[in-house]
């Protein structure tokens, strides 16, 4: 938002010239905590038609990384939870290329949105 404030008297025109990006958390088996049912008897308390299989937290997670400009979708990829250790492999394998494709003039500019995922020194480097 910062960055937006500080910009907001740049024409339309200017504005396409940035490249965002966004990451979005895929849980691969989400449930509220909550399991719903009953049973007639005590001794039914184990049997298969009386209970729930679940998977152990939540069964684990994906991250989907990408950027996109005014024009088009950039580069997208999957990354593990604990993106800040392949945050620069970010940069140099999918972000690096998508700004060279959209900006071969090298006039485009990139911005994050400063998640804590991305402060890692080597990044602000």
């Amino acid at each position: 938002m910062r960055f937006a404030k500080k910009h907001r008297d740049w024409t339309l025109e200017r504005w396409r010239y940035i490249m965002w990006s966004d990451e979005s958390i895929i849980i691969l088996f989400q449930h509220d905590g909550c399991l719903r049912g009953g049973r007639e008897e005590a001794h039914e308390a184990l049997h298969p038609s009386c209970t729930v299989s679940t998977v152990q937290a939540s069964g684990g997670s994906v991250l989907i990384c990408g950027c996109f400009s005014w024009a088009a979708l950039g580069s997208a990829t999957i990354y593990s939870k604990e993106m800040k250790y392949e945050y620069v492999s970010l940069f140099s394998d999918h972000l690096i290329p998508s700004m060279d494709y959209f900006f071969p003039k090298g006039d485009g500019i990139f911005q994050d949105d400063n998640a804590g995922t991305h402060l890692v020194r080597i990044v602000d480097n």
